[in-house]
């Protein structure tokens, strides 16, 4: 079995990768002063720094319990989902604020995101061998949890894409480009949660942490620098919203 060190070096990895993240965005941030724009830094900001918060939990120690799984103890980093359950509604509302979705929309995206987390989570304590966890419960989870995520995609690709196609081109392409990031590493994450320790065991927990942190250093840090390094993008998300409270459009 992989030492528990090697684990902590990939937390450790997370951690440093996290905060660096977080310390470019502060500082690419600073002469912004268009309010609108800033609200996209914010969004960027809250997600790189809490989930730097929840890999420096994991690496020091304090983000882990045991548990008993197939009868030998092993380490659940809760931490994890701890993260999730904040950053990953950050990166939905920043996407929704780009394509300017209604207030409606963000509550379906936040709404379906919780819930997967949610199910996410059950899945993953399931594991723990017991009355309470039957066999296959695990899976049942994550199948739901997975479902949940599918109906997240179909909404983005769906009502939040057709919300995007009256805006410019380059707000049209950067929202695709996010979009279709944020798709591809989604559904990585469930992939690799069944190969791992609580689902099939193909994979070892160091090499179960290690993907686990390379598909959130992407899905963060990538949406954070694919979103703020757009600048006609977030100039036209501003103008656009703008516009549509001089005009009194509605907001939900």
């Amino acid at each position: 079995m992989p030492t528990p060190g090697a684990e902590q070096v990939c937390l450790w990895l997370g951690a440093v990768g996290m905060l660096v993240g977080t310390l470019y965005f502060l500082s690419d941030g600073r002469g912004v002063e268009d309010r609108r724009r800033r609200e996209f830094y914010v969004v960027v900001v809250f997600a790189t720094a809490t989930a730097f918060v929840n890999y420096l939990a994991m690496a020091v120690g304090f983000g882990v319990t045991a548990v008993e799984l197939g009868g030998r103890p092993t380490q659940v980093y809760w931490a994890r989902y701890t993260d999730w359950m904040f950053t990953t509604p950050l990166l939905f509302v920043g996407l929704g604020l780009l394509a300017g979705a209604t207030r409606r929309q963000l509550a379906v995206l936040v709404g379906l995101d919780g819930l997967m987390v949610v199910t996410g989570v059950l899945a993953t304590l399931s594991t723990a061998t017991g009355v309470y966890a039957p066999a296959g419960e695990p899976l049942v989870w994550w199948a739901v949890s997975t479902g949940v995520l599918l109906s997240l995609l179909y909404y983005l690709f769906g009502p939040l894409t057709a919300r995007a196609a009256p805006l410019s081109a380059a707000l049209r392409s950067t929202f695709r480009t996010l979009r279709n990031l944020v798709a591809v590493t989604w559904l990585c994450y469930p992939v690799w949660w069944l190969a791992g320790t609580g689902g099939l065991g193909a994979t070892g927990p160091v090499v179960e942490t290690a993907g686990f942190v390379v598909l959130d250093l992407t899905a963060k840090l990538g949406f954070g620098y694919v979103l703020l390094s757009s600048d006609e993008a977030l100039d036209d998300a501003a103008a656009a919203t703008d516009r549509a409270t001089d005009t009194g459009r509605p907001a939900d």
